[in-house]
């Protein structure tokens, strides 16, 4: 799904904050989810013996939307292969000025 999002270089897309969390989106679905989420309200989930689940209201949630150019959208590049460990060996190691 997200190579499918990156390929797309000329779609217009945004960043969706909710919370603390940031989604990439295009921007027209963008809007309509940041729409739906108006008038939501954060909820915190806890157990309780004697209904199960019980969600508390904790306050309004948190929705900003931003539109973003296409330059500021990057693929994380993929991690490099870290070089072996050195096995000690029965001689000491000898420094090298360098």
């Amino acid at each position: 799904m997200a190579t499918r999002a990156a390929s797309k270089s000329n779609q217009a897309m945004c960043c969706l904050t909710v919370g603390f969390v940031q989604i990439l989106l295009p921007a027209d679905a963008g809007l309509k989810v940041a729409a739906l989420l108006r008038g939501a309200v954060d909820g915190h989930l806890r157990y309780d013996a004697a209904v199960d689940r019980v969600f508390e209201i904790q306050g309004e949630v948190d929705v900003e939307y931003c539109a973003i150019k296409a330059g500021q959208v990057r693929m994380p590049k993929p991690p490099t292969a870290s070089p072996a460990p050195l096995a000690i060996g029965r001689e000491p190691l000898k420094l090298t000025h360098g």
